[in-house]
């Protein structure tokens, strides 16, 4: 199985769900709007503002109002994570779905790496090398994906990571 290089993609749809988010989304916004570019023809920013007690849904009204590739999701309460991601991909418009998480905890430059596979999978899933956690979370996090991978017949190496 070989990887290919590929073009530009047609286009994508980035989204990301945010909670109490407010200092992490316009960054977050800021460096999709400096990649996207280099990896597609056309793209969309969708922000989920998964029922935010701070500023976040303010902040992200304004980015929509100065950016039409900008469209803000509004949960009027806290529904998890879960919803916020079924919310952002039910709102995307374009051929392909990118999402990351809206604590801007990873490069999302890094899609360039992941861009190569995108022709042979029908999903194409990144991992975090190096997991920041104590044992017994690795523990988890190690238990959880072989059960997920067992159940859906998947083989993600981290089925929880954007």
């Amino acid at each position: 199985m070989g990887v290919a290089r590929t073009k530009k993609l047609p286009g994508i749809s980035a989204f990301f769900p945010a909670h109490d988010e407010e200092r992490n989304i316009e960054p977050l916004a800021a460096r999709l709007k400096e990649v996207l570019p280099g990896v597609c023809e056309r793209y969309e920013i969708i922000v989920v503002d998964d029922g935010s007690t701070d500023a976040t849904g303010r902040i992200a009204d304004a980015m929509a109002a100065e950016d039409p590739k900008v469209r803000v999701i509004h949960h009027e309460r806290n529904r998890g994570y879960g919803a916020a991601v079924k919310s952002g991909i039910a709102a995307c418009r374009l051929d392909y779905v990118f999402l990351t998480d809206g604590d801007n905890q990873f490069d999302v430059g890094e899609i360039t790496r992941l861009l190569p596979y995108v022709p042979e999978y029908d999903i194409v899933a990144g991992y975090r090398l190096n997991r920041a956690e104590g044992a017994v979370r690795r523990l988890n996090a190690w238990a959880w994906n072989r059960l997920v991978g067992l159940v859906f017949g998947l083989r993600l190496h981290d089925v929880d990571c954007a």
